[in-house]
């Protein structure tokens, strides 16, 4: 007789091949059966059961929706009673594969269990607080909203298909304007089966309400003995909700321009706060990376690029709800925090719904678009690490892991299966610096080719490399105009120009290859006086800059012949990582050469030639011509001494 396996929580969602291989699988499944690669799925089940799961497998294929009732073996060697509910997956590749749900028969008890006590006691109780409770038959399109009340006194609001309701309340409008797209979001919620769900809607519950208020919305999938899928949720009034002007979440200055969510440094803050204020809840960072963003974009173009983003980006924001706050981090790396999910199955339930609905993007799309996937790491306070740089290294190696074991899967961080990767040090190498590397070379890569092919606003561009290397603003010094040009960010209105680098202190500072790097411009206060002054008024710290010449060389005798490109930060962080330093040269070189190739377009009106004549002076030659004797002298690359004689030549435009 076989032995009873000790408890592992099995939700699983997986894809086998015909020949059995598992060809991907929750992480739940691998916790269950063990870290073992190239598993055949056969090998795990009980050899009693195999030919009753082949029979199965056969009715499916013959167009049958088939569940089998098989036990699986633990990587402990017991076995598990489980549901499985076999279906045909459709993929673009060659052969045949099959979609496996696999829910173990102790979570179907408790949910049955669940379900039981939902007719027994959450009708009396949500009688006494007055919410009302939802059902939701998957297979058959049911829906029913009652208000609970004792016996006779339940009153049905709604029964019937969910889209004749959803095509209600939209037609009627019963719907804020603001809530519409949560609203979309909370049908779609239902009508796919999300195991868990919430949302906040502002609406006509009741057709004989007078005004919309705030209800919030939460469901849940469970499984009946018949094998049907069904939702149940509870609507609760929420009182004196508003939308928050002032909410951190739209707030225009903390917003990615791309995808609406908060910005690098608005979505770290937020994380940090919540840590460093050592709440007593559990905190759950994820960080999700968009699986070979570069390959969508040279292959679609990075319009539809940016589409993806953007249909990521709302996909987070529905997952998530009000358990949390979404943000983008880099080129195509989404970060969320959220919060009170206390139990690994809830999390689980949000990141599979994010995976799944990614993946499902544009599967029906008339474009052919390739199935888009996403790799997703997470670690949570305080259970993984006190603070939140811990915290996210271990996020980001368990993205890292989900990345090498072949992406298109989410790694929740288990000290028991992972502990001796994150203390590899080999590994911590590869992490830190490769693929800390290979993320920022993403981010450059496609600012290149933004920028110079101007398939985005330059502004965008350049707001996205200061929020990936964590820049406050970004200058460009005209050394020609003498004039200061704010690329990106925001600075106090000065006089200051770009005097202070013709200062033959200052240039020779540049490495060779072009950069200067200060990490404290106080530094600067002896050295380079004005410049110290200007940029100490600006409240800048810290600094990188890239000079770029028309041939690349800086030319000792003439320092009007290249233009030099700031990158600076209000607050001195740790010093700036050499890789950084590297990306940023290639940054301000792309910049600088652009702005250079532009002017030289806007200033290609040829010269005329004057020979000065007895009686001439640079100031009657200005009036002469209309020149101003500033530029004149410019112009002539000449000097405030120079006095003009009999027979020189002179360029005039």
């Amino acid at each position: 007789m076989e032995k009873i396996a000790k408890y592992y929580n099995v939700n699983a969602d997986i894809i086998v091949s015909e020949y059995m291989n598992i060809v991907k699988a929750d992480e739940s499944l691998f916790m269950f059966l063990g870290e073992t690669s190239n598993l055949i799925f056969t090998h795990a089940i009980y050899p009693a059961d195999v030919v009753k799961f082949e029979t199965a497998i056969k009715e499916v294929d013959e167009g049958e929706q088939v569940y089998v009732s098989i036990r699986l073996k633990s990587r402990d060697g017991d076995y598990r009673w489980m549901r499985v509910f076999i279906k045909p997956y459709h993929d673009k590749t060659s052969g045949r594969y099959y979609n496996l749900e696999i829910t173990d028969m102790y979570t179907l008890k408790r949910q049955n269990e669940e379900l039981k006590q939902i007719s027994e006691i959450q009708t009396e109780f949500l009688s006494i607080i007055g919410d009302y409770l939802f059902t939701y038959n998957i297979g058959k399109d049911s829906l029913r909203i009652i208000l609970p009340g004792n016996g006779s006194q339940t009153i049905v609001l709604y029964e019937g298909k969910l889209g004749v309701w959803s095509s209600e309340k939209l037609d009627n409008r019963m719907i804020d304007s603001h809530s519409i797209k949560d609203f979309e979001g909370l049908c779609m919620a239902i009508a796919s089966g999300e195991s868990y769900f919430t949302r906040d809607i502002k609406m006509k519950l009741a057709d004989y309400d007078e005004a919309a208020c705030w209800y919030t919305f939460k469901g849940k999938r469970v499984h009946k003995n018949d094998g049907e899928n069904i939702i149940v949720g509870a609507i609760s009034l929420t009182q004196n909700k508003e939308y928050p002007a002032e909410d951190v979440s739209i707030q225009d200055e903390l917003r990615d321009a791309g995808t609406e969510l908060l910005n690098k440094k608005a979505i770290t803050n937020y994380a940090k706060k919540l840590i460093d204020k050592r709440v007593n809840h559990k905190v759950t960072i994820a960080i999700i990376d968009i699986d070979d963003f570069k390959t969508i974009n040279d292959t679609y173009g990075h319009m539809f690029g940016d589409e993806v983003l953007r249909d990521v980006a709302q996909i987070l924001r529905e997952a998530v709800g009000r358990n949390g706050m979404c943000g983008r981090i880099g080129g195509d790396e989404m970060f969320i925090v959220m919060e009170h999910f206390e139990d690994d199955e809830s999390i689980r339930s949000i990141l599979r719904t994010i995976k799944n609905n990614i993946s499902w993007l544009y599967h029906d799309d008339v474009r052919d678009i390739n199935k888009i996937t996403c790799s997703i790491g997470t670690a949570s306070y305080p259970d993984d690490a006190s603070d939140f740089d811990k915290l996210f290294l271990i996020a980001d190696k368990m993205l890292y892991l989900a990345k090498e074991k072949g992406k298109n899967r989410y790694i929740i961080y288990h000290p028991d299966l992972h502990q001796s990767y994150i203390m590899s040090d080999e590994v911590v190498a590869t992490t830190e610096k490769v693929f800390y590397k290979y993320r920022k070379l993403s981010i450059v890569n496609d600012f290149i080719q933004q920028y110079i092919c101007k398939t985005r606003d330059s502004r965008e561009c350049l707001d996205m490399i200061m929020s990936a290397f964590e820049i406050d603003s970004i200058f460009l010094y005209d050394m020609y105009d003498d004039k200061r040009y704010v690329l990106a960010g925001t600075v106090p209105e000065l006089e200051e120009n770009g005097e202070f680098l013709k200062e033959d202190n200052y240039i020779p500072d540049f490495r060779d290859d072009g950069i200067k790097t200060i990490e404290n411009i106080i530094l600067y206060e002896r050295k380079a006086p004005h410049m110290f002054k200007a940029y100490d008024t600006m409240g800048i710290k810290q600094l990188i800059q890239v000079v770029v010449c028309v041939d690349r060389t800086i030319i000792n005798n003439d320092k009007n012949n290249f233009c030099v490109i700031s990158f600076n930060r209000n607050r001195q962080l740790k010093k700036w990582p050499e890789v950084d330093i590297d990306y940023l040269g290639i940054i301000g070189n792309v910049i600088g050469e652009e702005y250079l190739k532009e002017k030289k377009k806007r200033a290609s009106k040829p010269y005329t030639v004057y020979i000065v004549k007895d009686g001439d002076s640079m100031h009657t030659i200005s009036q002469k011509f209309a020149i101003r004797l500033k530029n004149l002298y410019k112009m002539n690359r000449k000097d405030g001494d120079y006095i003009p004689e009999v027979g020189d030549r002179l360029r005039l435009r």
